[in-house]
């Protein structure tokens, strides 16, 4: 009975493991995209919210942006909660130990949580640029 117990929790945990490496993969693999923006206005905006990692405006500009194409957009949500799981993975670093490796960990990964926001925001402007396009042309 213990050596089932055993294998069950270890393939639970092998499990959960393989999950959430496959998400995080999927984060980097959009994060990794070039942002399509095309007009130099949205290029700066982005440039300015990338420089100073500003994760909170870029949820705040996709909220405020209405998504007018019927495409299905993947979750934010997931990725707003690595975010805040991070920020206090990091003020508890900070609190424990002045570790930099732990420090620059934190930061790099809220730096692609920035950049994945980006390109998701800067997809949904395109979309909408092409709806606006497409009605204005009739």
């Amino acid at each position: 009975m213990f050596v089932a117990a055993f294998i069950f929790v270890l393939s639970a945990a092998a499990m959960l493991h393989f999950a959430m490496m496959s998400w995080r993969a999927g984060l980097m693999r959009v994060a990794g995209k070039r942002l399509p923006g095309e007009m130099e206005a949205t290029r700066a905006v982005f440039a300015t919210f990338l420089a100073e990692q500003d994760f909170k405006s870029l949820g705040a500009w996709r909220e405020i942006c209405p998504d007018l194409s019927q495409v299905d957009e993947p979750s934010f949500r997931s990725v707003n909660l690595y975010y805040r799981a991070l920020r206090v993975l990091s003020a508890l670093g900070r609190a424990i130990s002045s570790s930099t490796s732990s420090a620059r960990w934190t930061q790099t990964e809220m730096a692609l949580c920035t950049r994945y926001a980006a390109v998701r925001l800067s997809e949904r402007l395109d979309r909408n640029r092409a709806v606006l396009a497409d009605v204005t042309s009739h």
